[in-house]
């Protein structure tokens, strides 16, 4: 399994617009992994990578945020083809609905697009009936999950798992499997005790997970992840054999928040082995 990391920051890009932090004025002049836009995945099951030309196009994606058209621009992404869209939480930086609505508008003939299956919580629900209106019109089919519930998303065995970020109905991280490995997709927020016993049993070969406030000695941030609170809960999926040992451990959706370059947060995260995402970042699983 492949996973593409479109956007790789919080809720707010890097550089934030308006703010002279050492960290977004340093994404100014460096560009490059400096630069980040706001958190799109692509899955790409099996050896499906191999089979992309030039320009990519995935068949399933998590989160579709308020970046896309620059996000598919600038790392050669046609999503003409996409099948299934599981989005996370409602939240804008995650669910921009409008995008959906533009199927309806495409100059090729609309009856060329695959119908999208859209999978979200009550509060991905809502903001889409308000973005998209028309779901059948756009080619688009909803379906409605609560945490706990394993469904079969295409070629993909999915588990979606309850997390405490952003209040009720609340948000979805998504245990993810394609029959040879399996991947924990962990954005926004913490999980509860729960949430931790649907996870005992499980075995997952990669995790990715949010780390918004990638810095030295971070406040307590409630909903979203410090680097602190990363390395902890790592250690934890790790002596509970939840997590592989020699698992791949990326940290994604990071803001400006920690006060870090990304040449810096590698340096924090390195020593613990995990690897810090930035735009464009592809990894094998």
């Amino acid at each position: 399994m492949h996973i593409h990391i479109l956007g790789s920051s919080a809720g707010k890009p890097v550089p934030r617009p308006f703010c002279s932090c050492r960290v977004c004025e340093n994404a100014r002049l460096s560009g490059g992994k400096d630069l980040r836009s706001r958190t799109t995945v692509c899955l790409y099951p099996g050896d499906s990578w191999h089979e992309q030309g030039a320009c990519k196009k995935p068949r399933y994606m998590v989160d579709l945020s308020p970046d896309l058209t620059y996000q598919l621009a600038r790392h050669s992404v046609d999503v003409s083809e996409l099948e299934h869209l599981l989005f996370t939480h409602g939240h804008a930086d995650h669910c921009c609905g409008l995008y959906l609505s533009f199927r309806r508008t495409v100059r090729s003939p609309v009856s060329d697009l695959p119908w999208l299956h859209v999978y979200g919580n009550a509060g991905v629900q809502k903001r889409l009936e308000t973005d998209v209106k028309d779901f059948e019109a756009n080619r688009c089919v909803f379906h409605l999950l609560d945490p706990g519930d394993t469904f079969d998303v295409g070629q993909l065995r999915v588990t979606a798992l309850g997390s405490t970020h952003g209040g009720d109905p609340g948000c979805l991280h998504y245990a993810i499997d394609d029959g040879r490995r399996k991947v924990l997709l962990a954005w926004d927020g913490y999980w509860d005790e729960r949430t931790w016993d649907q996870l005992r049993g499980q075995r997952f070969n990669a995790l990715f997970m949010e780390c918004t406030y990638l810095g030295p000695n971070g406040a307590a941030m409630g909903s979203h992840l410090r680097a602190e609170d990363f390395v902890e809960i790592k250690q934890r999926l790790t002596s509970e054999g939840i997590l592989d040992a020699d698992a791949l451990t990326v940290a994604l959706h990071i803001g400006d928040n920690g006060g870090l370059t990304h040449e810096e947060a590698e340096e924090l995260l390195g020593e613990h082995r995990i690897v810090v995402a930035y735009d464009g970042f592809v990894a094998e699983v």
